[in-house]
Order: structure tokens, then sequence, then C-alpha cells
């Protein structure tokens, strides 16, 4: 992640968090300090919370709608519904919900 954010500073890259997976990392990290790092990213001048509004929850429910499995997250269909929208890549430890719903979106996977 340090690497991502380096590059993202170094190269003048923003780095588009959708609302939903911003949510559901924080319901997930239980430790302080892996919370404390997540904080740190929304900090930086390069990271940017992409809101969840009407059009992007219609676009992303009608990608979840038709997703298999049924149970790919929210997080996930919006991350996949703005990659699509812009023609950017996705950064994914877990790019399997976001290829099931929308094969042609570029995902760079985080070890």
């Amino acid at each position: 992640m340090q690497a991502l954010l380096y590059t993202s500073h170094e190269h003048l890259i923003p780095l588009v968090i959708p609302a939903p997976c911003l949510a559901d990392a924080l319901a997930r990290l239980r430790d302080p300090e892996q919370q404390a790092r997540l904080f740190d990213l929304l900090k930086s001048p390069m990271a940017k919370v992409a809101h969840f509004g009407t059009a992007e929850a219609t676009g992303t429910g009608l990608l979840r709608a038709n997703a298999l499995p049924a149970r790919v997250s929210t997080g996930a269909a919006h991350a996949a519904f703005l990659a699509a929208d812009r023609g950017w890549p996705v950064v994914s430890a877990r790019p399997g919900p976001i290829r099931a719903m929308h094969p042609d979106v570029e995902i760079e996977p985080l070890p």
C-alpha cells in the first residue's frame, strides 16, 4: 500500500476510494494501528472518497443485480461501476468479485 501511495504522489494520480469500500474497510478493521493507517491514507491529498449518490447507487445496484455470485458487496460493485465509468483501473486485494461483475475493468492486484 505504501508503494501505491508513493506512486500516486509521484505521478499525481488520484486514489479514488468508493464510499462503500471505506465503510466496509472500517467495519473490518479491529486493530487500532490498521485503522490509523487507513485514516492516514484518507488525509493524503491524492485520496478522494467517491460519494454514493443516486446515480452511483443506481449503477452499482444494477451491477450487483446481474452479478454471480449474488453475495458480491456493494463496495466491490461501486468500485467496478466507478472504474468502468471513468476508464480507470481498480486496485484490489480481492479482484474476483469485480471481475465477475465487469470483466472489462482493469485490475491492479494488491498482494
